[in-house]
């Protein structure tokens, strides 16, 4: 991959955890030696929490901060996707996008030097998804696994179907289509190559979740964040692969809130002590890899 990657962190009220994953970008970006060909820009999307320290990580860490279109609390639905393409068609020239959730822990040094590698040396590849850590989960809790490769998780879903009967009166059938949750690359940690599909993609269809319908139930089902350009893509003999790589993913945590633990990683990361940071980020990891 020649040229510019474009690394994203979209906040909401995760700021704390956000910088986690800002000085722990910082650090893996630095040790691959590839300061000068990734550029950070943590995304708000206006939050309402305290953001004070997050932005004064932005100048330790040499990002860019920008406001997001979609003030959260006014919309029914996440606009983490909406956001992701935004940023991708605001950065048409760059050569790979790097998207990296507000709650996640990049704890190998070597993660973005690996994933570049696997991005790069098989032609069919347009994204790399790393592996997910989540801490306290049992193997069967983990919502985020690798599976979702190797599988497709059934889904019952039920459909209204308005008809006019002879005698003119509306008549509602309820139809059961048989769904799937369908495979993608999961934005949580992901190095996407750019391309003119992906830019049509993000143009036309865009990163938000998606049903898709049809009388065959396996074309059918929940197409989740970048689900469906992940499978548009695939009709143009493109796949994404999961990485070698894995990083932490704070999933429970950034629902129950920052602990002393989280507390501790930040003060390891802005002290620079990455030895001791990275004994502090494993301890009480699940065993499992997602």
């Amino acid at each position: 991959m020649n040229g510019s990657i474009e690394a994203v962190i979209v906040n909401h009220n995760t700021s704390t955890f956000a910088e986690i994953a800002l000085r722990s970008l910082r650090w893996t970006i630095d040790h691959a030696g590839l300061a000068e060909t990734v550029r950070i820009t943590v995304v708000d999307n206006h939050s309402t929490d305290d953001t004070s320290d997050l932005k004064a990580a932005l100048n330790d860490c040499g990002a860019r901060w920008e406001l997001s279109r979609w003030p959260a609390s006014k919309q029914a639905l996440t606009t983490h996707g909406d956001v992701l393409r935004d940023f991708v068609l605001s950065r048409p020239e760059a050569a790979g996008y790097f998207f990296v959730e507000s709650d996640m822990c990049l704890l190998e040094r070597d993660i973005l030097a690996v994933m570049l590698a696997e991005v790069t040396e098989e032609p069919d590849v347009w994204a790399v998804q790393a592996r997910q850590l989540i801490p306290g989960a049992p193997r069967d809790a983990a919502p985020f696994t690798s599976a979702v490769h190797r599988r497709r998780r059934r889904l019952e879903l039920t459909a209204q179907l308005a008809v006019e009967t002879d005698d003119g009166t509306i008549d509602t059938m309820n139809l059961v289509h048989k769904g799937h949750k369908m495979p993608r690359c999961h934005p949580g940690c992901a190095l996407l190559a750019n391309s003119t599909a992906l830019q049509l993609g993000a143009r036309h269809l865009g990163f938000s979740a998606a049903w898709t319908w049809s009388n065959d139930p396996a074309l059918g089902g929940l197409n989740d964040t970048l689900g469906l350009v992940s499978n548009v893509l695939r009709t143009h003999g493109k796949r994404s692969r999961l990485s070698t790589a894995s990083v932490i993913h704070f999933w429970h945590g950034s629902r129950i809130g920052v602990t002393d633990h989280h507390r501790r990683l930040i003060a390891l990361l802005r002290a620079g002590d990455m030895e001791e940071f990275a004994a502090e980020a494993t301890a009480g990891l699940a065993t499992s890899t997602t």
